[in-house]
């Protein structure tokens, strides 16, 4: 049996390492910089909650499934209004995936180039 929190820990510094290859290199794990956020993982300058999922069986986690619905209810929950995201990635997966709020539904992007061309339209003056 795997320890979630161990899991959850690792699975956040997957995503800061994959942030950091995009350029983001201030992107950091919440809990460990400052243990005071609500969000996994943070980028400065960027007014965005970043829910990290790590490491569930594609069977249990996938669009649609109960465990992902769970996490896009807690995302925008934790966010109070404020820009959110659920980053993703299936057990065996090399794939990041990103599932975020526009217009009125939800949408999910995958792979490197998705994922970013998302967060630069996210805030333009950042480019």
């Amino acid at each position: 049996m795997t320890n979630s929190c161990r899991k959850g820990k690792v699975g956040e510094r997957e995503a800061v390492n994959m942030l950091r290859s995009l350029g983001y290199t201030d992107a950091h794990r919440t809990q460990q910089h400052d243990g005071m956020g609500l969000s996994d993982v943070t980028i400065p300058g960027f007014d965005l909650h970043i829910e990290v999922k790590y490491g569930y069986p594609k069977k249990d986690f996938s669009l649609g499934s109960q465990l992902w619905e769970k996490a896009v209810n807690q995302a925008e929950k934790d966010s109070k209004g404020q820009n959110w995201v659920v980053l993703w990635r299936e057990k065996r997966c090399v794939v990041w995936k990103m599932t975020f709020l526009q217009g009125p539904g939800v949408v999910t992007v995958a792979g490197d180039a998705a994922i970013q061309s998302w967060l630069l339209s996210l805030t333009p003056s950042l480019k």
